[in-house]
């Protein structure tokens, strides 16, 4: 498991190569696994800053897939 700071508020944390999760503001907002190339993405709305996290986020791991919009509840079992 390795934890990165992209910026201000933003954290990344890569488990065993398989997935990548995305917190801002210490909430998990996003998960892509990179086997089944699955992006979930929490269906909240979130502020200009947590969006802003979340493109730096899409750009810096070259993530490229369809979102899969979950629930709060859902997205914490992934």
């Amino acid at each position: 498991m390795r934890i990165k700071n992209i910026s201000a508020n933003c954290t990344v944390v890569l488990i065993d190569g398989d997935k990548n999760y995305l917190f801002s503001f210490g909430l998990l907002v996003a998960v892509y696994n990179y086997k089944t190339n699955i992006l979930n993405v929490c269906d909240n709305h979130y502020s200009r800053t947590t969006a802003r996290h979340y493109n730096q986020w899409i750009k810096a791991y070259n993530i490229y897939a369809d979102e899969v919009r979950v629930n709060r509840s859902e997205i914490e079992v992934i």
